[in-house]
């Protein structure tokens, strides 16, 4: 059952990875400028809601957070970190999920667990690594994903974990010019 788990789990990152953000032939997908709060919320609504007898779901959202990204490709990066925080906490939990702007202007949205946490040389040596994984099921791709997106979008993934508390993924993306927001 695990090993059909991980089978569909790569089938489906294989499909997702035969759609690249840069082509072969080196051509970009023009990112947009993207509001990330109806993503954010539509994440939720589909993956977190069902749970919410489980999990106490916070969310901290502004009207409004503008970002120039590919919609799809951020959708998949928040929903990767939505499920994951999800399937950190066993029992129960909270889940916040967070977004706005970063002092220089910056959008920002984060997603926060209080499952296991990670320990210091899990982040240091094999948090984005393929293959790296402290999921039962997991096949070790999903963040590596995550962060190849972000840093393909011009973003940084950062990540603050503390063991037995539980972990929180802040994203930065780029901004688009005050007087472009409205």
């Amino acid at each position: 059952k695990g090993l059909t788990s991980a089978t569909d789990k790569l089938k489906a990152l294989v499909a997702r990875l035969a759609r690249p953000v840069t082509s072969l032939s080196g051509e970009h997908k023009r990112p947009a400028k993207v509001d990330l709060v109806p993503i954010l919320q539509r994440v939720i609504a589909v993956n977190a809601e069902p749970l919410r007898s489980k999990h106490k779901i916070v969310t901290r959202l502004p009207q409004s957070v503008f970002a120039l990204v590919d919609p799809a490709r951020i959708e998949e990066v928040i929903e990767n970190l939505v499920i994951n925080a999800l399937e950190a906490m066993d029992k129960s939990g909270t889940l916040t999920v967070e977004a706005g702007y970063t002092p220089s202007g910056a959008p920002t949205f984060s997603v926060g667990d209080t499952g296991q946490g990670m320990g210091k040389t899990f982040i240091e040596t094999r948090l984005y690594r393929p293959f790296s994984t402290t999921k039962k099921t997991g096949i070790g791709l999903g963040l590596y994903t995550c962060r190849e997106v972000i840093q393909a979008s011009a973003g940084t993934i950062e990540v603050d974990s503390v063991e037995g508390a539980g972990t929180t993924f802040r994203v930065v993306l780029p901004s688009i010019p005050h007087d472009r927001r409205n």
